[in-house]
């Protein structure tokens, strides 16, 4: 329904989302591969830094969509943006923190010469802590965004959310594969692609998922959703 409804609505949120974090990440990918580290090391915590209150506000407009609140998305992006820059900059922070850091030691277990089958179990358990930290992530931005919860708060139910709200983490994990698979297959014309629309189509399935758990664990009386 959204996305039949809300087609150009989702390419613009899109947008926005990109224009906020891919100027820096490419630019952080040019310095490294150019050699200059300090440089790709600011370029890439900034992008780490925009991330968090781009992904709240993304959880803010598929929120309100969720709700049935009527909304203008562009227009509630931004202020949404602003809103949460400190909580969304903390949280982006850490968790593009943790997932690189999680990413790179799966790389050097998978690809160590040594391969060893308990250089291959830290591996398998690297890449499961990846993707605990990348799913847990969209409960987080949902919570940051829509609940008015500290962020040692908004942290420890995105761990617990993960693992109690099995099913809904299951279709997180389920539909965050899928699209990886569509622009693994289809490169290098996902590289164009995933700027114009991909983002806002992973958003619109998981935040959907991570709100029905929010909704069934987490809400409470003490957790008034935010205005």
């Amino acid at each position: 329904m959204i996305l039949r409804e809300n087609f150009w609505d989702l390419l613009l949120l899109n947008f926005c989302f990109c224009s906020c974090v891919l100027p820096f990440a490419a630019a952080g990918l040019f310095f490294f591969f150019a050699g200059a580290l300090l440089a790709a090391v600011l370029c890439l915590a900034l992008a780490a830094l925009l991330s968090g209150p781009a992904g709240c506000a993304m959880a803010r407009v598929f929120c309100d969509w969720q709700c049935g609140r009527a909304c203008a998305p562009v227009g509630r992006f931004w202020p949404a943006f602003r809103e949460n820059i400190k909580h969304g900059a903390l949280l982006g922070l850490f968790y593009q923190s943790m997932l690189a850091l999680a990413g790179f030691a799966a790389c050097v277990y998978f690809f160590s010469p040594q391969g060893s089958p308990l250089f291959l179990l830290c591996g398998w358990l690297s890449l499961f802590l990846f993707l605990a930290i990348f799913l847990s992530s969209f409960y987080a931005y949902m919570m940051a965004a829509n609940l008015a919860l500290s962020l040692p708060q908004i942290l420890k139910n995105a761990f617990l959310l993960f693992f109690l709200d099995w099913e809904n983490s299951l279709f997180l994990c389920t539909a965050s594969v899928l699209c990886a698979l569509a622009v693994l297959s289809a490169l290098p014309f996902t590289l164009f692609l995933v700027p114009a629309g991909g983002f806002s189509i992973l958003w619109l399935f998981n935040s959907c998922f991570a709100w029905r758990g929010i909704l069934r664990f987490a809400v409470l009386p003490s957790a008034p959703e935010k205005e």
